[in-house]
């Protein structure tokens, strides 16, 4: 079975004549490519600096379906050269990003690519290349590579490790022999961090996003990846049941899911009526009752806990009087606790 490039387009005039390629880095819709290959689908010349306005035409592969993608981020040939494009629709069926990994994992590998070249500008050609080491171009860093492959009509083309199944660079430019022959198979590649740098939707989260032992919290949420499944069955329970338990075993991760997997799916699939429901986090402890109004005050304030629970402020105030507010609530029916609850 021949291996498909889901996450591949060639950037073309609108005669459909192929300038380079482009691959999809989110599956928001962004592409991206080098500059001079907008600039060339749009007959502009190859090191203008300012940012093009003009929608491009983008053909993907599987079906070669096309569309319009509009420029978002710039940086020119004689800098990074770099565009960061977004589709004008979105993605068709079967089309996948190719996420962005890091550069510096590169060294030493063989990483694969994908271009369309005068030899086949439609269909394409799959290519390797060897990274051989790191040096700077116009003052902005790039991956040296060595290929017998890859050429023109490669430029925006991603290069890929297999393993990793990340971007780690784009080809930007191919060089020419020098006249004793030498440099013929080296091609230079935008890292990917030059790629993020010039897109604040392609920038990684602020922040150290390894937590340890500690658990994710809502403020964490945006750092938060691999329950998405287990975070939208909560949501979904939720909004069937009053109440829904979670029961695991220490350290399987329910604080997180609770904390920041909810509010992350609450956030991706705003329920109607479910986002603006009051949230608290309250740990049992030896007084459950006591620590969830506690922590109820604290979300919703003093006053109104000591209104809903018929409780005098001085008292709910004072942490040397707390114990008798346990007191008083084991003295109390549930239905009053819950109407009490309602009420807030």
């Amino acid at each position: 079975m021949f291996r498909t490039y889901p996450w591949m387009l060639r950037i073309t005039t609108p005669s459909g004549t192929t300038t380079g390629s482009g691959f999809v880095v989110a599956p928001q819709g962004l592409v991206v490519t080098c500059a001079h290959v907008v600039n060339h689908a749009l007959g502009r010349p190859r090191k203008t600096v300012e940012e093009p306005a003009e929608a491009v035409t983008v053909h993907f592969l599987p079906g070669r379906e096309r569309a319009r993608a509009s420029v978002i981020a710039w940086s020119p040939m004689k800098e990074r050269d770099v565009a960061v494009l977004r589709l004008d629709g979105e993605l068709p069926e079967g089309v996948t990003p190719l996420f962005l990994g890091s550069a510096a994992l590169a060294k030493d590998k063989t990483l694969h690519t994908f271009g369309f070249p005068d030899a086949n500008p439609v269909e394409g050609l799959a290519a390797q290349c060897e990274v051989v080491g790191e040096t700077s171009f116009s003052g902005f860093p790039v991956l040296q590579v060595r290929s017998s492959e890859v050429t023109q009509g490669f430029s925006g083309a991603p290069a890929w490790d297999e393993t990793l199944g990340v971007a780690l660079g784009m080809v930007t430019r191919i060089t020419a022999p020098d006249p004793q022959g030498r440099l013929s198979e080296t091609t230079l590649l935008i890292p990917t961090e030059s790629i993020r740098a010039i897109c604040p939707d392609l920038r990684l989260p602020a922040g150290k996003p390894y937590r340890a032992l500690d658990f994710f919290d809502e403020e964490h949420a945006h750092l938060y990846f691999g329950r998405e499944d287990e975070a939208r069955e909560l949501l979904q329970k939720l909004t069937e049941h009053p109440a829904v338990i979670l029961i695991g075993v220490s350290g399987s991760g329910k604080s997180s899911l609770v904390r920041a997997g909810l509010k992350k799916a609450l956030d991706a699939f705003p329920v109607p009526g479910m986002a603006s429901r009051k949230r608290v986090v309250a740990l049992p402890g030896s007084a459950p009752l006591l620590n969830l109004v506690l922590a109820l005050a604290e979300n919703l304030g003093m006053e109104a806990v000591s209104e809903a629970f018929s409780l005098p402020l001085e008292v709910l105030a004072d942490e040397t009087r707390r114990p008798q507010i346990a007191d008083t609530f084991r003295s109390r029916e549930p239905q009053r606790l819950a109407e009490s609850l309602r009420g807030c």
